[in-house]
């Protein structure tokens, strides 16, 4: 199971989606998501989080970005020694990114300056084995926060069962899950490997407008074949890493 390859690309795929749908922040639904894997029979293997937000308008330079994120980094309490920096520019975009990487946690910042218009952002995602991914939550706005920005964060929870499921099973643990969450306004994909169902909860706070509907849950299923698992994504209000 693996994360997109670095927090400055999963920002910029996710920035024009929450542009333009109006992302809304979500809080207190923690306890729901890890109760849903639990019913599910599922182990949790790693909770993340996915957070941006813009930045306030001025002159930016890659120094900036760079002190963007020491002050990031402060603001939770953390030292800005104890992360790795790196830069990197593209046709579109000068990236300033941070990595922190403990046995249990990883921990990346990233700030970028979009050059067509000088627009700004910031992007954080922190993962771990931890069952409490409100901390997370809390640190990553800690960090947003800093910038005097608004954060939008979405939370993922990953879990894995034993073995392959089969349609039916599948189907049951949907039925159970959604019915648990009170889910409308189903919209389902799948393919021979993966299985991926969104729609909305009343339970669950925030969400997106894609289209014509709101989404504050995506569910999705995925079977393993190298280690003999079928690994359960949740995510609210929308996944934003590989599954």
């Amino acid at each position: 199971m693996r994360c997109l390859r670095g927090v400055a690309l999963i920002g910029i795929i996710l920035l024009p989606l929450f542009l333009i749908s109006g992302g809304v922040s979500k809080q207190n639904s923690s306890e729901l998501l890890y109760r849903v894997l639990r019913e599910a029979g599922a182990n949790l293997q790693e909770s993340s989080v996915h957070g941006w937000t813009r930045m306030p308008s001025r002159s930016w330079t890659v120094a900036a970005l760079q002190s963007s994120i020491c002050q990031g980094i402060i603001a939770q309490g953390e030292k800005p020694e104890s992360y790795q920096f790196e830069t990197n520019s593209t046709e579109e975009h000068d990236i300033v990114r941070a990595v922190k990487v403990t046995m249990d946690r990883r921990e990346a910042i990233a700030t970028t300056i979009r050059k067509d218009d000088s627009a700004a952002f910031m992007m954080v995602t922190i993962s771990g084995s931890t069952d409490q991914i409100s901390n997370l939550e809390q640190q990553a706005a800690k960090i947003l926060y800093s910038t005097g920005g608004i954060p939008k964060i979405n939370s993922c929870l990953v879990g894995w069962i034993n073995g392959k499921l089969n349609n039916g099973e599948w189907g049951d643990i949907l039925s159970h899950s959604f019915a648990l969450l009170n889910v409308k306004h189903i919209n389902e994909m799948n393919d021979t490997k993966v299985s991926s169902v969104s729609g909305y909860s009343p339970r669950l706070n925030g969400g997106l407008v894609i289209g014509d509907a709101r989404v504050n849950i995506n569910m999705a299923s995925r079977y393993s074949s190298t280690d003999n698992r079928t690994y359960i994504t949740l995510g609210t209000p929308i996944i934003v890493q590989e599954y």
